[in-house]
């Protein structure tokens, strides 16, 4: 199985290679004040903070813009990028792009500085940028036991802020360090101390993004059989079997963790159809020949973490997890033959095996790309490959499946 997840990992590396750029409608703003209307690259929350790539249109060429070059930029889409000096390690200011959260009396913008750091910053009227943070420190308690403590002093950089408007304090006591609450405070604010004002507020995320659909394709699966030798001699290699495979899959992004990262999950039917054929003695010494067949319907579950680039129209993407899978049926037969060809010939026909399990775990891996139709639809190619355990419920005898399977279908999003 080692081999099958090395196989996915080179996968990935030429889809992401021919990732064509996937650039969105918007603007940018030059040091000059100077608005320029164009296409920018819609990369992941970390690039967009510290880069943009603007072109003019679909022909010219690419300008990649650093906040020291631009006053602003956004997406027409609605997302507002502001240059900023922001404090950094060992108090060394550095610029950004901040994304602007809200924008009025009081400002909020955020900064997703690294996968896993998130940064929120207040700007109050007299333009003085603060940082909101918040901090977790171990203490031990009078028996000496540890625990952690939350202080919150953002809560005091707000109520410093945030003045001015009469039943605010005990809203931003309630706030958490989070995009939706922090936005609802100030929005709120801004409202109160200036309900004639125009202002921005970034329209509100889901936390998570769903799109579900419809796969179709065909797999190859390979059963093998191991464990004790008297219990399995009746078993011999069996052949890999092509069938066709289909179902529905639910993908359920992760924004707020991370828009690259989803969980993938769903539903996917699939067929074994396999015989293998063998010679063994019994303990007796009788000479036998035994033709075994499994005709087994399974119903499976896939949960994977899924990363999917974020560059390009055809989007990459690569996913590894687990499956659960249930047996719908079975038709397992067994046909021996003893000391064939003598006076002492006996047959049977009978079960392949005295009990099924009904259900197993496994692994499954894959990788796959994704193409836009539409602005509500995706076109989807996705190999996978898995290993899981089978259908034998005796300790003796060891059962395992491995898949391979090339599936297109229609994503909705």
């Amino acid at each position: 199985m080692r081999q099958l997840y090395s196989f996915l990992v080179i996968l990935l590396f030429p889809l992401i290679s021919f990732a064509q750029s996937n650039f969105k409608p918007g603007f940018v703003v030059l040091s000059s004040g100077e608005r320029v209307d164009g296409l920018l690259d819609y990369r992941g929350e970390v690039k967009r903070g510290r880069e943009v790539a603007f072109k003019r249109n679909n022909e010219s060429s690419t300008v990649i813009y650093t906040p020291d070059a631009l006053q602003k930029y956004g997406f027409d889409q609605g997302q507002l990028y502001i240059t900023k000096q922001v404090p950094g390690s060992e108090s060394v200011a550095k610029f950004f792009f901040l994304e602007a959260l809200a924008l009025g009396k009081a400002n909020l913008y955020f900064l997703r500085e690294t996968d896993v750091t998130e940064r929120f910053f207040i700007e109050t009227v007299e333009g003085k940028l603060v940082e909101l943070k918040e901090e977790t420190r171990q203490l031990k308690d009078s028996n000496g036991k540890t625990y952690n403590s939350v202080l919150k002093p953002y809560i005091s950089v707000l109520t410093v802020a945030l003045i001015g408007c009469d039943g605010m304090q005990s809203q931003i006591e309630r706030t958490e360090l989070k995009q939706s609450s922090l936005k609802k405070l100030v929005n709120n604010y801004n409202a109160c101390v200036a309900p004639k004002e125009e202002g921005f507020a970034k329209e509100g995320d889901h936390k998570f993004k769903v799109s579900a659909g419809v796969l179709v394709g065909g797999s190859v699966q390979q059963l093998t059989i191991s464990g004790e030798e008297e219990a399995i001699k009746y078993y011999g290699e069996f052949d890999p079997y092509t069938s066709i495979t289909g179902g529905i899959a639910v993908d359920l992004n992760l924004r707020e963790v991370n828009e690259k990262l989803s969980v993938y999950t769903g539903a996917f039917y699939s067929r074994l159809k396999t015989q293998a054929f063998n010679k063994a003695k019994t303990l007796n010494g009788s000479e036998g020949e035994f033709d075994v067949s499994f005709d087994a319907q399974f119903l499976s579950f896939p949960l994977m973490l899924r990363y999917t680039y974020p560059k390009g129209k055809l989007r990459p993407f690569v996913n590894l997890g687990a499956s659960y899978t249930l047996l719908l049926s079975m038709d397992g037969v067994r046909h021996s033959v003893y000391n064939k060809d003598t006076s002492y010939e006996r047959q049977y026909t009978g079960d392949a095996m005295e009990k099924y399990k009904k259900a197993n775990f496994g692994l499954i891996g894959g990788a796959g790309i994704l193409a836009p139709i539409s602005k509500k639809m995706d076109f989807v190619t996705e190999l996978r490959l898995s290993r899981r355990g089978g259908f034998s419920s005796a300790l003796a005898v060891d059962t395992k499946i491995q898949e391979i399977s090339l599936a297109v279908g229609i994503m909705f999003k």
